[in-house]
């Protein structure tokens, strides 16, 4: 199940609710990162420590195979 969220303490929330399985993860790219929304939800994505954080900075069979390899790493039974 995904969950999306932005809210620092509100991934916080729902981690705890959900357990130690959840895990938390945050797509970034370079240059949109960076800016200031001037929304607080938007402004504070990366003011969290996410389980994994997945750059992406580059073309999509490079994000389709990392995520694959990422999915992989997770025992899914």
């Amino acid at each position: 199940m995904f969950i999306h969220v932005r809210e620092p303490e509100e991934i916080a929330r729902l981690k705890k609710k959900l357990g130690s399985d959840c895990q938390t993860l945050l797509v970034r790219r370079k240059g949109v990162s960076d800016k200031i929304f001037e929304n607080p939800s938007d402004d504070r994505v990366e003011a969290y420590e996410y389980n994994v954080v997945i750059e992406n900075d580059g073309d999509i069979e490079g994000l389709r195979d990392y995520v694959s390899n990422l999915l992989k790493s997770y025992d899914l039974r």
